[in-house]
């Protein structure tokens, strides 16, 4: 296996780790004064530069590849926990059918956003970019991430929709907050990165 193999394999591997990571946290919210959070918020708003790095070294159709392949660990993931969730529970919690169903409509909420922001939006927008401007990664990564206000605006109107009863605004502008921040934070590591890669 080459050097450049290597790094794929990893970055990948990164992205289906932590995305995973989000199906098991997600439904965890955090507060940290007025901004209210799901905990998955942070392994997303991580995910994001690495895909750009996987742009930036391998193109646009293996970063999509990795999209695809995350959303299906994640899937597998979930499908699982799900599947160990109906089984017979000693003593089972009053409420807790509810609040698995509850799970399952934030879980295709979340998947649909991140799969249309990153395919169709932030993935061609960052390849467009490189291709006709001279902009360096840092700058294609903080334009390309217009893709994070159309995906929590997808977000919040399918969850909305499948969940209508439920108050989630401060909800989802405290998730659009952490992660634009976070990605646009780390958006110089991910520079870093891809310019050791490539020496």
């Amino acid at each position: 296996m080459t050097r450049d193999q290597k790094v794929l394999v990893f970055l990948a591997m990164l992205v289906a780790g932590l995305y995973s990571l989000t199906a098991i946290v997600g439904l965890k919210t955090v507060a940290i004064g007025p901004v209210i959070f799901a905990a998955g918020g942070l392994f997303v708003a991580v995910i994001k530069p690495v895909v750009d790095v996987v742009n930036e070294l391998y193109g646009r159709r293996t970063a999509a590849f990795v999209v695809w392949g995350m959303a299906s660990v994640r899937t597998c993931v979930y499908a699982g926990m799900f599947a160990i969730a109906l089984l017979p529970t000693f003593k089972q919690p009053p409420g807790f059918r509810a609040v698995l169903m509850g799970g399952v409509l934030l879980f295709l909420a979340s998947v649909s956003a991140e799969l249309f922001a990153s395919l169709a939006i932030n993935l061609p927008v960052f390849t467009w970019l490189k291709a006709h401007t001279r902009l360096g990664f840092v700058l294609r990564s903080y334009i390309s991430k217009v893709s994070l206000l159309i995906q929590a605006a997808i977000f919040a109107t399918l969850y909305v929709l499948l969940n209508p009863h439920v108050p989630w605004g401060p909800f989802f502008l405290g998730q659009f907050v952490v992660v634009a921040v976070i990605s646009l934070v780390l958006a110089p590591v991910a520079a870093l990165v891809v310019r050791t890669v490539k020496r």
